[in-house]
């Protein structure tokens, strides 16, 4: 009757979770170690709280600490009559609970508390019972306080009442939140464990079987996990790693990351002895979890197929909500929970490029190898002579000590020559990685012309090619001499600011400084501190360095300027340039000149900044608010330095013979505007 009890409970939709987030923890509780099932009429599966929508719901806020003692109050609740369970029996469960806990966690976690007598209690609303739980929880500890008990001195509660098969009760065996618990009519080791482990912070252990990639194919199995009691296990097993990961329960050695690759022993999950019991390697957004169980301690009555060789779980990407996912990693078989372990000698690719390898797995431990196709860095060429250059780097094997390399070159992308394959040997690291240096001279190359080149290395875990890269051959070797300075330009840094940058060849000198002297003439007046410049070299040995920078904080106008670069070898300087910082437009000169009767012509030069035209207004009139505008653009003549230069001006007509006006010119461009004082003519 148990065992059916159990797997009705188990099978139901992931929708529906039975949530005993009871706060259970600490030392014994009574004596006896059987589990007491309660009468039943027919198989029962849980829920969520009524108010949740979530599926596969599991814990809240203010999940219980998961080391030391947490006291408990189990309150036998009635409101019609109570039912056949004893005290005594109460206290069995939560013993065997205890421990439970205590060697699923090596010791970290105990249960503690008290079993009350029955609580006369008026019970839920009409036509409620999980709805109305939170009345029910606050009458039986009012109920329980009356009978002596101090409340202040447990930290949570769980309410049993025997089965109400009506209401939003009907055929629920318990619903349970951070801050109470409620138990149908329904209490034995396999509910407490799953639901305390909610209490505890953790989700449900479900199955993902997939025949490729982790996604939308595969067919998921809420509850799925057959090895975890956070699944559908009656047996009670231990939880999986990725759940006592989340619990803190794998220090002290119990757990090694092989994410680079390496070999280890696991020991039995349930084994109280020192080593590690969990692999995990991260790959794709995914934490993959490998472990091994065998007959020892509540692991004992598990289904006899986790025993077959170490069982692979993930987290993360593609996982349902925070549940730790089984998988099935044994080649050549339709995927299924019952042959979900991989044993001795099969080997499994992951769906994220890492290979699984089991070596020996007896009683005592299963041996595991993680390997990952290598990587290749940090690629250099030296030259070697002219027309022979030399390729370097480092290669990362995983688990694999040697590998074999070898690299195509050409002038193009497809590359068209490939050097013999040969054997490289790693170093072992103190990671359990290997790392091999890359290494191979080419020859017979035209000097000067660009090579393209990628490194391809090879293990049994996978080959990698770098990607394609270039450099150009080696010439004759670069030899002393003074530096030289190329392509020097200034241009536009914002407003007030110039940005100078050039190119210096410095030969064979591997440091330099350089000075900027700036200014209104060829006589500069203004020079930058000595700063040092960045070299950098070329594969002949020849050095060079940028040169220039940012000068700010000038006023709009054409400045000259000059760069000395010095080296160990000499000085040089570069030749009389010129910038013009850009700004509103000038009138140099305005006036008038006479046409005849009712004529004259405005007539000025001015200057727009590296601006190309300008807009030009002329205001007259017989006061200086003047009353008649004329406007049109003028084009400027572009000079040498950047300055562009404009006669500007307009014929103004049908003027009053002797009278006297007032007239003023306006330049816009888009550095800014600029007005002539007011002046007067006579046509």
């Amino acid at each position: 009757m148990k065992n059916t009890l159990r797997r009705g409970r188990w099978r139901v939709a992931p929708a529906v979770a039975l949530l005993v987030l009871s706060a259970l923890a600490g030392t014994t509780l009574a004596s006896a170690s059987a589990a007491v099932p309660l009468p039943t009429t027919a198989p029962v599966p849980t829920v969520a709280p009524v108010a949740a929508a979530a599926p596969s719901a599991s814990t809240t806020s203010g999940a219980l600490p998961t080391t030391g003692t947490t006291k408990t109050l189990v309150l036998r609740a009635h409101w019609t009559q109570p039912d056949s369970l004893t005290k005594e029996q109460a206290e069995k469960v939560f013993t065997e609970a205890n421990s439970w806990f205590r060697e699923v966690s090596y010791g970290a976690l105990g249960i503690s508390g008290e079993v009350t007598d029955w609580l006369k209690i008026q019970g839920p609303a009409a036509g409620k019972c999980y709805s109305d739980g939170k009345s029910i929880l606050t009458q039986a500890k009012a109920a329980a306080q009356a009978q002596g008990k101090d409340l202040a001195s447990f930290q949570s509660f769980v309410v049993y009442f025997p089965k109400v098969t009506s209401g939003d009760c009907s055929s629920y065996p318990g619903w349970g939140s951070a801050n109470g618990v409620w138990l149908n009519g329904q209490m034995d080791l396999p509910v407490v464990a799953h639901e305390l482990g909610h209490a505890y912070g953790l989700g449900h252990s479900d199955a993902l079987l997939c025949t490729g990639a982790i996604d939308d194919s595969c067919t998921y199995k809420g509850y799925g996990d057959d090895y975890d009691t956070m699944g559908r296990a009656d047996e009670t097993p231990h939880y999986s790693a990725p759940q006592k990961d989340k619990l803190g329960w794998l220090g002290n050695g119990r757990q090694v990351d092989l994410t680079k690759g390496g070999v280890v022993t696991l020991r039995p999950m349930a084994s109280q002895t020192s080593g590690v019991r969990a692999a995990k390697v991260s790959a794709g957004g995914r934490t993959y979890w490998v472990e091994y169980r065998q007959k020892v301690g509540y692991d004992s009555k598990m289904r006899p197929a986790g025993y077959a060789g170490v069982q692979v779980r993930f987290t993360g990407l593609g996982a349902h909500s925070d549940a730790a996912m089984l998988i099935d990693p044994t080649p050549g078989t339709q995927p299924s929970v019952a042959t979900a372990t991989l044993g001795g000698g099969e080997v499994w690719t992951s769906p994220d490029g890492f290979t699984l390898s089991v070596g020996a797995a007896t009683e005592q431990g299963a041996v595991i190898e993680v390997g990952r196709p290598p990587t290749v860095e940090a690629l250099q060429v030296a030259r070697v002579a002219s027309g022979s250059a030399r390729i370097t780097g480092t290669a990362e094997l995983s688990a694999a000590s040697r590998a074999t390399l070898s690299i195509r070159y050409g002038t193009t992308a497809s590359y068209g020559k490939t050097t013999a394959a040969r054997s490289i040997t790693g170093a072992h690291q103190g990671d359990g990685t290997y790392q091999a240096a890359v290494g191979e001279t080419l020859t017979g190359l035209t000097p000067g012309a660009t090579y393209h080149y990628s490194v391809t290395v090879t293990t049994p875990f996978g080959s990698v090619s770098s990607a394609n890269q270039t450099f150009t051959a080696p010439g004759a070797a670069a030899v002393p001499g003074p530096p030289a300075i190329a392509n020097l330009k200034a241009g536009p840094h914002g407003d007030g600011a110039v940005l100078l940058f050039g190119k210096a060849r410095l030969f064979t000198a591997t440091s330099g400084t350089q000075t900027v002297r700036y200014g209104p003439t060829s006589s500069y007046g203004t020079t930058t501190l000595s700063q040092p410049v960045t070299v950098q070299s070329d594969i002949n040995g020849d050095h060079t360095a940028s040169v220039g920078g940012v000068i700010s904080g000038l006023a709009p106008g054409v400045y000259h300027y000059s760069v000395t670069v010095t080296t160990s070898f000499g000085s040089v300087s570069s030749p009389d340039q010129t910038f013009t910082v850009a700004g509103p437009p000038t009138i140099e000169t305005v006036g008038t000149v006479p046409l005849g009767a009712g004529s004259v012509t405005v007539m000025g030069m001015s200057k727009f900044f590296t601006a190309p035209s300008a807009t030009q207004t002329i205001r007259y009139g017989t006061t200086s608010s003047y009353a008649q505008t004329v406007t049109r653009t003028v084009a400027g003549t572009k000079q040498s330095n950047g300055l562009y230069t404009a006669v500007i001006g307009d014929t103004l007509s049908s003027l009053k013979a002797g009278t006297t006006y007032h007239y003023s010119v306006t330049l816009t461009t888009p550095h800014g505007t600029v007005t002539s004082p007011d002046k007067t003519f006579r046509p």
